[in-house]
């Protein structure tokens, strides 16, 4: 029952036509090549992209975990894929605006849903975090923010068809069609009120 937002499915769409179909093609250096980005590693490095029309570079921190300098090179990637301009010459509004979208990127395209539907998962929260930690190689801090966006869809969307299919003994109120299409929908989801 998990719905994807307009975003998260550009991304997915994005991914899929690049051939970016499996957890081992989210490396730092498949994606480098994917999209034409240069690398460079620094001890201390100010976590930052830079790019224009014909060059794009990402600085990372070598002092880092690999998890942590996975998460701020997807960050990053958001700003090089989706935004323009340059952050210190900004307002602020926008700036943040920016910032905000780079965040909600970093958890779709570190993890998309699309791939972490093929994994069996089992049914505790504690043991999904790490296997989605250990798969896509993030900070448990990072999967459990991603695994907690999942179920609170997944909630809302149940919360939705059950506020949309009516109790038993108000069904006659429904005209045929609505009935049609509410039987439908319990099909789809396996939802009723």
């Amino acid at each position: 029952m998990y719905y994807k937002t307009g975003f998260e499915d550009k991304i997915e769409r994005l991914f899929i036509s690049k051939g970016i179909l499996n957890p081992s093609d989210l490396s730092i250096e498949r994606l480098s090549i994917v999209f034409d980005i240069q690398i460079v590693y620094m001890p201390n490095a100010p976590q930052r992209a830079v790019w224009d029309d014909e060059f794009s570079v990402v600085f990372l921190d070598s002092t880092k975990t690999p998890s942590e300098i996975r998460e701020v090179f997807f960050h990053e990637l958001a700003h090089l894929l989706f935004h323009e301009g340059n952050q210190f010459a900004m307002f602020s509004d926008f700036r943040n605006l920016q910032e905000n979208q780079a965040k909600v990127f970093q958890l779709y395209a570190s993890m998309p849903f699309f791939m972490i539907k093929k994994l069996d998962l089992p049914s505790e929260n504690r043991l999904i975090i790490d296997i989605l930690s250990d798969t896509f190689m993030v900070t448990h801090r990072l999967a459990k923010k991603r695994w907690h966006q999942i179920k609170q869809r997944i909630y809302t969307a149940q919360f939705l068809c059950r506020s949309a299919i009516p109790a038993p003994n108000t069904s006659k109120k429904w005209s045929k069609e609505t009935l049609r299409l509410l039987d439908k929908l319990y099909r789809q989801t396996g939802v009723r009120g």
